[in-house]
């Protein structure tokens, strides 16, 4: 995607690759908020807050469900109830894997915040980035993105922009 725009329409349900981001804000107009990033490699890593606490937390648009450092989650997160469990694949290996759901109660992104959003315990080891001195803490997936119309990952600027 570098030097291109991804656009996600959940409204109508599709994504695009745009060269410009002007010819979604002519669609669409100014958007409610805006988040810098930076990138590791292709995974945009952007500061938020979990629990008060400033992280670095990578973008997965492909996961369906946050995924939050172990240690973090045993400070921060709460726990949703016996029995809420999700089978997740990515985490180190190819089987899928039964984790418990918590819950973040106030995730913080730029402007944006959001509440109880659900998540699951994961060792992000392997996306610790000693050059620049991040350790990812969180991977947010798709939920991150869920009450915003219109999402717009430009490449080129290193900002996420949304539309409610």
């Amino acid at each position: 995607f570098q030097g291109n725009c991804l656009f996600i329409n959940q409204k109508e349900d599709y994504v695009d690759i745009f060269k410009k981001k002007k010819t979604v804000f002519e669609l669409l107009g100014k958007p409610d908020y805006k988040i810098p990033f930076n990138l590791l490699g292709h995974l945009p890593v952007i500061k938020a807050k979990i629990g008060g606490m400033v992280v670095f937390c990578g973008i997965d648009t492909g996961s369906s469900i946050h995924l939050v450092d172990e240690e973090l989650t045993k400070k921060y997160c709460l726990n949703k109830g016996a029995g809420n469990y999700e089978y997740v694949k990515g985490i180190g290996t190819e089987n899928l894997v039964r984790k418990e759901i918590k819950i973040i109660p106030r995730l913080e992104a730029g402007n944006a915040v959001q509440w109880e959003t659900d998540c699951v315990p994961a060792n992000l080891s392997h996306l610790q980035e000693p050059t620049f001195n991040w350790k990812i803490e969180a991977l947010l997936g798709m939920p991150f993105f869920k009450h915003y119309k219109y999402i717009l990952i430009d490449y080129r600027s290193l900002n996420i922009f949304m539309w409610e």
